[in-house]
């Protein structure tokens, strides 16, 4: 429950930041379209999945080490972001996915010393 919190704070202050950044390109899925459709079509969201790691560790805000497969990465942002949905709907329904994404791999993976 209190890693729950934490992972919905963390996110809510990201999803705050990130309105102001640059829109990216196309239409953004939301998070909540983008679980639906996950359980459809996984590999769709090992994708994005991807895409989000890779821009994580390419701004140096996230550090997966080299021997975590990506399959495993790609699980455990989608299961932390269902948590999410299922705890606080509301509040992240309309957020988008891969920044989200991206919060959780940076949450889960940091780079350097946490205290």
């Amino acid at each position: 429950m209190t890693i729950r919190f934490a992972f919905g704070s963390v996110l809510a202050a990201a999803a705050a930041t990130h309105v102001l950044a640059a829109e990216p390109q196309g239409k953004s899925l939301t998070a909540a379209e983008t679980v639906e459709r996950c359980k459809t079509v996984p590999d769709f969201c090992k994708a994005l999945v991807h895409d989000a790691s890779a821009r994580a560790r390419a701004a140096r805000e996230a550090c997966i080490p080299k021997e975590t497969p990506e399959e495993q990465v790609a699980a455990r942002v989608i299961s932390v972001l269902d948590e999410v949905l299922e705890e606080d709907y509301e509040s992240f329904k309309d957020s988008n996915y891969g920044l989200l994404a991206e919060q959780v791999i940076s949450f889960t993976w940091p780079c350097g010393v946490v205290s």
